[in-house]
């Protein structure tokens, strides 16, 4: 199990152009962002010796500051970006926790708001038989 808390406020990843194959098959090209380059930072602290190659399961916690403009009465206020654009980030971890994010199986994304802003994410290998 690989684990890594990312302080800072988080940011969405954004897509950036599409990029097309000769095969004629497309793409979106992610722009390299400064929070990308945090969470790849982090991750690369605590790097597996080998890369994971099994399927995964991993568990986002996005952690945000809350809205000035939001009850503290509210538990689950409704704010943008959606979870989806932060669960992109986690394509930053290719090539340094796993070989493709395509072995990522089961994902339990979770946006709170706090104080201490950032984004903890946990990877883990699942291992047996169905």
């Amino acid at each position: 199990k690989l684990s890594v808390f990312v302080p800072g406020e988080p940011r969405a990843m954004q897509t950036g152009s599409i990029i097309k194959l000769p095969n004629g098959r497309r793409f979106p090209k992610r722009r390299r962002t400064e929070w990308g380059d945090r969470i790849a930072l982090a991750a690369q602290q605590v790097a597996p010796a080998r890369l994971l190659e099994g399927p995964l399961r991993v568990h986002l916690v996005i952690q945000r500051l809350r809205p000035k403009s939001v009850s503290k009465k509210v538990l689950y206020p409704i704010t943008r970006p959606d979870l989806d654009n932060y669960r992109k980030g986690l394509d930053c971890l290719q090539g340094i926790w796993f070989r493709d994010d395509a072995q990522i199986v089961i994902c339990q994304e979770q946006k709170v708001f706090t104080d201490q802003p950032g984004m903890l994410i946990v990877v883990e290998e699942i291992h047996g038989t169905a």
